[in-house]
């Protein structure tokens, strides 16, 4: 389904989350975010791992202040929301 939107959606740049732990080193996620993008560089034009330190730590706290109930997949949302804007302001600049 990824890869249909990145054809369809004529998507320029892909932006993977890059996981590592607390002290920067790889981890068994790293290494899936890897493969997962391996899988799409036939497909997509660019491809760019973007840190994802803390984002969910960020994002949680987004969503407590907003003082409505949040399961999981609105912490691991907000983040992909959050990873998407730190590319943009590490590449643009903020706006």
């Amino acid at each position: 389904q990824i890869a249909q939107l990145i054809v369809q959606e004529k998507v320029a740049v892909v932006v993977v989350g890059y996981p590592r732990n607390q002290s920067g080193e790889p981890t068994a996620q790293t290494a899936y975010a890897e493969s997962f993008a391996k899988q799409l560089e036939d497909i997509a034009p660019k491809i760019v791992f973007q840190d994802e330190s803390l984002t969910s730590v960020k994002a949680e706290e987004y969503l407590v202040a907003q003082g409505r109930p949040y399961e999981k997949g609105d912490i691991d949302a907000m983040a992909a929301s959050i990873i998407l804007q730190d590319y943009l302001e590490d590449t643009y600049g903020r706006f």
